[in-house]
């Protein structure tokens, strides 16, 4: 099993380690599913009462080491999910992206001066973005989107995407080191910053080489999402952690080598345990040849049954001898931890730039529950 560069999670070895159900695998999840796989996976009764609104990340902690004997992955960086935060918004993504773009491009006299524009699509895999149809007014037909990718053979393109989607540019969405300044008016980024070992970085190399005034369009995994969240088990980190994780790639210069040595080191354990949740939830989903099982009752469940050494041990033999750096989920958030770190980001970049919204976006037939987050250079 690999996670595609782009962003999504896909099949390339379908047999997946044996599992027993316990009596409780017929329970249904209510509440957190988190707290609820835990609580049914541990024999020890709970003297507190956990719900989805009040579990923290060090209550997880202990939830985790009474099924596993030993901490939860990340917990040593993480902080607070804070998942009663935010509220669910309706947010389709073709839609926002149009209403952000016209937004930015229609406000400064020079800007109702222009006649067309450029969109930089960052790993559209085999879903690319159909916002153009949402455009309206002189911007109708006068957008152009161009593809970026780390590769564009069709062959590995279509091994990770099911399916090959035309690239324009090839290029590291880490660094971006070959793409100019200054070159779009907008790009678009979904499921691709948890990707990254240094997203800090991969913030300020994508607002570089947008225009000022021009917006940046990103959407990631939310890590309180209900329903087949490979991210479910996951810490959200703090802010301290993502300058951490920024400067180190600042001191090695954002080399590849550099960047999977810190991905191994710091994120190993926290990658193969949304590797190893993904692959239980849709092992019977996927292979007609799997051990049969009933579906899961909620996201991440089945891993709560699992020994933990074994489980990691079997993703990190499947993740890591991969050539790309980006393999794997290095991080998670919610809203208002994504909105920390880029807070935080603001004194560590050289790039102005405006948060100007950081939403849940609710789950719909065409994407998962995710954040929706817009940022605007400033100059």
């Amino acid at each position: 099993l690999t996670f595609a560069p782009s962003g999504g999670m896909h099949a390339r070895e379908s047999r997946v380690p044996h599992w027993t159900p316990r009596q409780s695998e017929h329970i249904k999840c209510s509440g957190d599913q988190l707290a609820a796989a835990l609580r049914h996976g541990s024999q020890h009764a709970l003297a507190e009462r956990v719900t989805r609104r009040a579990l923290s990340h060090t209550e997880a902690d202990r939830l985790w080491k009474r099924v596993h004997s030993r901490r939860i992955p990340g917990v040593h960086h993480g902080t607070d999910r804070r998942c009663n935060a935010s509220e669910l918004h309706i947010s389709v993504r073709a839609e926002w992206v149009a209403k952000a773009c016209m937004a930015a491009w229609g406000g400064s006299r020079a800007a109702k001066q222009r006649v067309s524009w450029t969109v930089a699509e960052v790993g559209p895999c085999s879903m690319p973005c159909r916002y153009q149809s949402r455009l309206s007014g002189r911007f109708r037909g006068r957008v152009q989107t161009r593809t970026i990718d780390f590769t564009d053979d069709a062959a590995v393109l279509a091994s990770n995407c099911f399916q090959a989607t035309k690239i324009d540019f090839v290029s590291d969405a880490q660094t971006m080191n070959n793409i100019q300044s200054n070159s779009f008016d907008a790009l678009i980024a979904f499921h691709v910053l948890e990707h990254m070992v240094d997203p800090i970085g991969a913030v300020e190399a994508w607002l570089r080489v947008v225009r000022p005034g021009g917006v940046v369009l990103l959407a990631v995994p939310d890590v309180c999402g209900e329903v087949m969240n490979a991210d479910k088990f996951r810490a959200a980190a703090s802010p301290a952690h993502f300058i951490a994780d920024h400067a180190y790639a600042v001191a090695h210069n954002s080399t590849p080598a550099s960047l999977l040595e810190l991905g191994k080191r710091a994120h190993g354990d926290e990658i193969s345990l949304s590797l190893a949740t993904y692959e239980l939830d849709t092992a019977s989903e996927r292979d007609k040849n799997a051990i049969p099982t009933v579906p899961p009752p909620c996201a991440g469940h089945r891993l709560a049954y699992q020994p933990f050494g074994p489980m990691m041990q079997w993703a990190k033999q499947r993740i890591f001898p991969l050539k790309d750096i980006h393999q794997g989920h290095f991080h998670a958030w919610s809203a208002p931890t994504m909105h920390a770190m880029l807070q935080a980001a603001k004194p560590a970049l050289h790039m102005p730039f405006d948060i100007i919204k950081v939403v849940t976006a609710e789950r719909n037939p065409f994407q998962m529950q995710e954040l929706h987050v817009t940022l605007k250079r400033l100059a």
